[in-house]
């Protein structure tokens, strides 16, 4: 795991269908950036107390691009 500012990177060599993982603590007045809003869903329980959010970027295959048309690699 790798600390950066305000997030963690975690290694992820060994998911084949996650391409990045980030931890973000969030203290309990703190909103996530906006780049991250809105949620899909519930959203975020108010009030709430201290919480680590997990930010997972899924990897894509090849064979998922040509399916939907598109047959370039990312």
């Amino acid at each position: 795991m790798v600390l950066k500012e305000k997030f963690s990177v975690v290694e992820t060599s060994k998911f084949n269908r996650v391409k990045d993982l980030y931890l973000l603590p969030l203290q309990r007045s703190e909103q996530p950036d906006d780049v991250l809003l809105p949620f899909d869903g519930p959203g975020l329980p108010n009030p709430r107390s201290e919480m680590i959010m997990a930010i997972i970027v899924r990897r894509r295959d090849r064979i998922e691009h040509v399916e939907n048309g598109s047959d370039e690699t990312h």
